[in-house]
């Protein structure tokens, strides 16, 4: 059995992830994309060229399609290949409509990372988690005395409703806020958020007059780190319905996220590192390699 997984551009080292979660629990799975992501993690994807990646596609048995990139699509179709899909954020939010007409006849199932997609038609709509290599993440708790530090370094400050949060933030007291705009490359942002109590990660109820606001890879890579991670998620039930309880605080409104704020800034330090820790063990235990990669050999029905 050996699984390959294909992008154009693997936003979030999403695609790699993934297959690092089918190798953990010994799926022969490689890992395929054309260009190198601008934010350079430190492992990722193989740059391929076509012919490398028609090549694999003809060894394989399932062919995992990333971002909603169909280059690919009829060709593993028509080699009889089983062939899964992920919807993972612009291209299926601005056009899912035509999205589902391209994938839902050739493929066996669609995955989708955003809460908010699922109910918008896609074939055998599945929500699934990214995966977190647990080991690279290690717990940082830095809490010494309050005022508590809340950070946000968004990559993409219109996406991350970073102009909301700072106004937001202005409206509290007895916190040590930062945020930073400057894109760095991934090592340098885990390190940064590794410095502080809190991490803010999005407040975006809508984007482009659509619904938006789904927890995003580096509101897990915080809570890995054993951070307070602050998010949206206008349909936590899809999450709920599918992993069970969630340690971010959720907050979809202004309200919400004032009051919530103000009340971790008013907790004792060890009420802090006792939500620190539930943040961390909540992703070694749903979100780690070894526990995705478990639920995605059930899902695809694969040994």
């Amino acid at each position: 059995m050996r699984i390959v997984n294909i992008s154009y551009d693997d936003y979030a080292n999403f695609a790699h992830e993934n297959a690092n979660s089918l190798r953990s629990v010994g799926i022969d799975c490689i890992d395929l994309k054309r260009v190198k992501h601008l934010f350079r993690y430190g492992t990722e994807s193989k740059v391929a060229t076509s012919t490398e990646i028609q090549n694999q596609i003809k060894k394989a048995d399932i062919i995992q399609l990333f971002h909603s990139d169909h280059t690919w699509l009829n060709y593993a179709y028509e080699l009889g290949k089983r062939v899964f899909v992920y919807h993972t954020g612009t291209a299926y939010r601005l056009n899912h409509e035509n999205c589902n007409t391209i994938f839902n006849d050739k493929v066996e199932r669609c995955f989708t990372d955003q809460c908010e997609f699922i109910g918008l038609g896609m074939k055998n709509e599945t929500y699934i988690a990214t995966a977190i290599n647990i080991n690279k993440y290690k717990p940082s708790n830095n809490v010494i005395s309050s005022p508590y530090k809340a950070y946000h370094f968004p990559s993409n400050p219109s996406v991350k409703g970073t102009e909301k949060i700072k106004e937001m933030l202005l409206k509290i007291e007895n916190g040590t806020f930062k945020i930073n705009e400057d894109k760095v490359n991934h090592e340098a942002q885990i390190e940064r958020m590794s410095d502080c109590d809190i991490y803010i990660e999005l407040f975006a109820p809508t984007q482009n007059g659509k619904p938006y606001g789904c927890f995003g890879v580096t509101a897990f890579e915080a809570a890995a780190l054993g951070k307070i991670v602050f998010s949206n998620n206008i349909r936590q039930k899809v999450y709920s319905d599918a992993y069970g309880d969630c340690a971010l605080i959720i907050a979809n409104t202004e309200l919400d996220f004032i009051q919530k704020m103000k009340w971790i800034l008013g907790l004792n330090e060890k009420h802090i590192v006792n939500l620190q820790e539930q943040s961390r063990n909540w992703v070694v235990q749903n979100h780690s390699y070894i526990a995705t990669g478990l639920r995605l050999k059930k899902i695809l029905n694969i040994e």
